[in-house]
């Protein structure tokens, strides 16, 4: 065959082949985009599907909760309300000087717990942290348990207060106050330090004390005693946790939490999970 012929039909079937593998490689190449956005929109809805399950969960522990809470105030308050008022027509009729200092001393008794049953009904009621805010419902918490543990507590407040959403306001002090059970349970602190630092574009509430503290290898453990609460909860706060301990030197749990996520009025979660350090 002539020169002149191979010649054109070599460049033809070169730009043919060359066609060829392009449209190879771009349908390849859209194929793994499809698979690729595929995974993604899967791993979105499990994601969302697991952030719903875990705020429906913490939805029904409020709920429950607050039923709790209203138990305790309408029947064991009203109880300890009436149980007082018999216990000062009681007075009037002692007859001993004895009789009056022990009954003096069973109304000290019955206002303690009354006061305590009150703190209790408080701590539980997620209305009562709306209605009241962050920093009051923290302090009775550290009263409480100033009074019942012993336990030397203080709060400290650094920045200009803001206005969070109450919802996530909730989240925080649930938080903070799984941080002090585990404290009061587990770590034989006689003292507890709360930080609360406003700054303009970052939340961080730090909760300290001078306990027992446990090793690094015992991180995972905290997972029966309310870590997975906190974790999760800092999950739908789209915060950061650390936790800083040491044998013998006390822990300090810190969160950390973009101020415009809490003034957010609704709860969605990073699809990412909260950062969590250790040292």
């Amino acid at each position: 065959m002539n020169d002149k012929y191979l010649i054109p039909i070599f460049i033809s079937g070169t730009i043919l082949l060359m066609l060829f593998v392009f449209f190879i490689v771009a349908y390849l190449l859209v194929q793994k985009q499809k698979q690729n956005a595929y995974h993604i929109e899967k791993n979105k809805m499990i994601f969302d599907h697991q952030n719903k399950l875990m705020s429906a969960r913490f939805d029904e522990q409020e709920r429950t909760m607050n039923q709790m809470s209203r138990e305790i105030h309408d029947n064991i308050g009203q109880l300890l309300t009436f149980t007082t008022m018999n216990m000062n027509a009681i007075t009037k009729y002692a007859t001993d000087s004895r009789q009056t200092v022990l009954i003096e001393k069973a109304k000290t008794l019955l206002d303690q717990i009354t006061h305590d049953v009150r703190n209790i009904s408080h701590s539980l009621s997620s209305d009562f942290i709306k209605v009241r805010g962050l920093i009051p419902v923290l302090e009775d918490e550290l009263e409480s348990i100033r009074f019942l543990q012993e336990i030397a507590c203080t709060i400290e407040i650094k920045g200009e207060r803001q206005v969070f959403d109450p919802g996530k306001s909730l989240l925080i002090y649930r938080i903070a106050q799984e941080a002090i059970h585990n404290i009061t349970k587990h770590a034989s602190a006689t003292a507890i330090h709360i930080v609360l630092d406003y700054d303009p574009v970052l939340f961080t509430m730090s909760v300290t004390d001078n306990g027992k503290g446990f090793d690094k290898q015992e991180i995972y453990a905290l997972n029966g005693i309310g870590f997975q609460n906190m974790l999760e909860r800092t999950t739908l706060l789209n915060g950061s946790l650390d936790i800083e301990s040491q044998p013998m030197h006390g822990c300090t749990i810190m969160l950390r939490v973009n101020c415009a996520e809490l003034q957010k009025t609704d709860i969605v979660a990073s699809e990412e999970l909260p950062v969590i350090n250790f040292s």
